[in-house]
């Protein structure tokens, strides 16, 4: 008999010891499955609340248009990214041309970044090699002005800190770029160096890539094993069943002992089992039913109803830890009061979040710790008031973290009761919502300066219907808000353009993703005009075109400044006659096709004689006036194609291509000479002034301006010095 009751004993020890240790790895495998696809999640998350301050940092540049004046738009650049650095979404910014130079950075030592490949390409995660620092990259095409395209790149950084604020409890994190360890959450100033784990204690480990890249990173999990229950506490529950037994023993019941020893080590058996095995419920039944049906006694029935009893409790139990698991590691800050509203718990979230542990918040109400000076009354009172009503609630209010560092949170509470309908405590979830604000306050004030803006702005489906225009479009089209919505923008077409101008716009809108040029458009009523147009394609994160937004500027008045400018730049402010620049390049234009077609070109020089007697007497008025009825009656002796220039003071000329001969010249020199010789009336004086007339022809004269110009001008002065009022033709003088 003592020998069994060794045998025995020894069996159920070892098969406690088995079971601890299985249940220890069994339970520990389950929470490293649980914590990878948590992690998974949490670093999607980040990755994408990346890409969307990328975008939304592109948007704030591409609406506020701060790239559109070369002289002082990196100033204007670093200032507003100052201030959008608060918000801390960003590391570095570079700004590249299209292709790959960079023209300007944001960020300490962002200018030593070798980031750019020959074809000025840049790979989406980047190792610092000097700081061992890895960088999530985003690059976005952006419109530089008038240099063009180029590229917007954003840098997030994964650090240490990122890693540590995410780590649960008995779990190390160690982010791994290739074969190099980036970042630790054991060490919050550097990376450990060695062995990257703790080995005082048993670890089970996983890991998961962070992206669907090849180059993306590893996250490097280390979970160690809970401790269920201490070996003491085995050993004393061990010993109690050994002292019992002995007792059993001892009182002379040796059989009967026997069978209540063997059906105890199988009670401990599923007692191990449920500790050890709990994903395994069928064995234990099994075990236990055997022993249940060997015999039916007292014994019999209360290993049944323990069976019962454990297989409710296994379920509760899994339950319970799933829960826990939930309410301990979600970022989410969860807090369990009283019926007083008093804190009983609060969970990790909560501690990373405010800085309060649990210690310092149980027995105190969380309005008088996390409220501060900017905190609404308004909305504490609400919460009050719910809780005294004992109903739900979900509020957005700002709190405080232990440092006064000011958040917003949305709080969603909802109360728990006993069967008396008595509120027992309020269990409330609080999410951090200061991004999300933060996104808010930036639409509106991206929507502030849609509606406000002084461009015409209209914002369309992806079926180019439009949804929504700003006041500016309606002042500049005509068009009323209610009559613009739901319209196509071909409302606004002129007709100017043709196909092929809108099918290489929407093709370019296609490839680059924008296009910017003048257009003409028509107003609601049918008046045209030339404005400066820019469309640009909003898409979805998927690459899917989402909207299209068009903004455009009136540039009528800057046409017309253009137009005087150009005709101010070549032609006589005084008498409006193409100027000595344009009448070059006119005769340029004539004497090629002459020398193509093989056609004669006159230059006939004209000089008004005693023009300084009349200015110097009667005025520069009068002769002004003068000048201007000259240039009138010569353009009236004169073909369409020919062109009458003045050079300055009383010197004119005309230009005659593609004449048959110098008889076409002489003609025309001949109606000079009878129009510029009838009295001229100014006013209260009566004019009389006549023309000195040099005529060359190309090629006879001249084979080119230069020549032809120089000879026409000589011939002018032999006509004066021989008498004036006549003609001369430059071959009578090399006759």
């Amino acid at each position: 008999m003592l020998l069994i009751f060794l045998l025995m004993t020894t069996l159920l020890v070892s098969t406690s010891i088995i079971g601890y240790q299985a249940s220890l790895h069994s339970y520990a495998t389950i929470e490293l499955k649980e914590l990878l696809g948590i992690y998974k999640n949490r670093f999607s998350e980040r990755l994408l609340h990346w890409k969307r301050d990328s975008s939304s940092l592109k948007s704030v540049i591409d609406n506020t248009n701060i790239l559109n004046n070369p002289a002082t738009r990196w100033e204007r650049l670093s200032g507003l990214l100052a201030i959008l650095a608060n918000d801390q979404y960003f590391s570095h910014i570079i700004i590249t041309d299209k292709s790959g130079k960079c023209l300007f950075s944001f960020g300490t030592g962002a200018r030593q970044f070798q980031l750019f490949s020959l074809d000025g390409s840049t790979p989406v995660w980047y190792l610092e090699k000097k700081t061992t620092t890895l960088y999530r990259v985003f690059r976005q095409p952006i419109l530089l002005g008038t240099d063009g395209i180029g590229y917007l790149i954003t840098l997030h950084p994964l650090t240490n800190d990122v890693l540590h604020s995410s780590t649960a409890p008995r779990t190390q994190l160690f982010l791994r770029s290739g074969s190099v360890i980036v970042a630790s959450s054991i060490g919050a100033s550097g990376v450990e160096r060695g062995m990257p784990i703790d080995r005082s204690g048993n670890f089970v480990t996983g890991s998961i890539h962070l992206g669907t890249e090849a180059d993306a990173p590893d996250l490097l999990v280390y979970r160690q094993f809970p401790e269920i229950f201490s070996i003491t506490d085995l050993t004393t529950a061990v010993g109690l069943c050994l002292l019992l037994m002995f007792g059993l023993l001892w009182g002379g019941i040796g059989s009967w002992v026997i069978t209540l020893s063997r059906r105890i080590t199988a009670l401990g058996s599923i007692a191990h089992r449920h500790i050890g095995t709990i994903s395994h419920p069928a064995a234990a039944e099994t075990a236990s039913t055997a022993i249940c049906h060997a015999q039916r006694d007292e014994i019999s029935a209360a290993a049944t109803a323990l069976e019962e009893m454990t297989a409710l409790l296994m379920e509760r139990d899994r339950e319970l830890s799933k829960l826990a698991l939930v309410a301990r590691e979600t970022s989410e800050m969860v807090t369990i009061t009283d019926s007083e509203g008093m804190i009983e718990w609060v969970n990790e979230g909560f501690t990373r979040q405010t800085g309060y542990t649990l210690q310092e918040m149980i027995g105190r109400k969380p309005g008088t710790i996390l409220q501060g000076e900017e905190s609404d009354p308004r909305i504490a009172a609400y919460i009050e008031r719910k809780i005294a009503e004992c109903r739900p609630y979900t509020v957005q209010i700002r709190n405080y973290d232990k440092a006064g560092n000011g958040y917003w949170a949305e709080i969603k509470a909802q109360p728990v009761v006993n069967d008396q309908g008595n509120l027992v405590r309020y269990i409330s979830v609080e999410t951090d919502i200061s991004a999300r604000k933060r996104a808010q306050d930036r639409l509106q004030l991206l929507s502030k300066v849609f509606y406000y803006s002084n461009e015409g702005m209209v914002i369309t489906d992806p079926n180019a219907t439009i949804i929504a225009v700003n006041e500016s479009f309606c002042r500049l089209t005509g068009y009323s808000r209610h009559e613009a919505m739901g319209q196509n923008p071909r409302i606004l077409k002129s007709d100017r353009e043709d196909a092929a101008f809108y099918a290489a716009m929407w093709e370019t809108i296609a490839a680059q993703g924008h296009w910017h040029g003048e257009i003409w458009d028509r107003r609601k009523d049918g008046s045209i005009y030339p404005k400066l147009l820019m469309i640009f394609a909003v898409k979805k994160a998927g690459g899917e075109i989402s909207n299209y937004v068009g903004s455009f500027t009136d540039i009528t008045e800057q046409k017309q400044a253009e137009d005087k400018i150009m005709h101010l730049a070549h032609h006589d402010p005084l008498t409006g006659l193409p100027n000595r620049f344009t009448v070059l390049d006119r005769l340029d234009n004539a004497i090629s096709h002459g020398r193509r077609n093989g056609s004669a070109v006159a230059v006939v020089f004209i000089d008004l004689d005693r023009f300084k007697e009349i200015n110097d007497t009667l005025g520069h008025d009068v002769g002004d006036d003068l000048l201007i009825q000259v240039a009138g009656r010569l353009q009236g002796q004169v073909r369409e194609s020919d062109t009458v220039a003045r050079l300055g003071g009383d010197e004119f000329v005309i230009v005659l291509p593609e004449i048959s001969g110098p008889n076409s010249a002489t003609h025309v020199a001949e109606k000079v000479l009878r129009v510029i010789g009838a009295p001229f009336i100014s006013g209260e004086h009566t004019l009389h002034t006549t023309p000195s007339i040099g005529i060359a022809i190309f090629p006879n004269d001249g084979d080119d301006l230069q020549t032809v110009m120089k000879n026409a001008d000589a011939a002018m002065y032999r006509a004066k010095t021989s008498g004036r009022n006549n003609i001369k033709y430059f071959s009578e003088e090399s006759d």
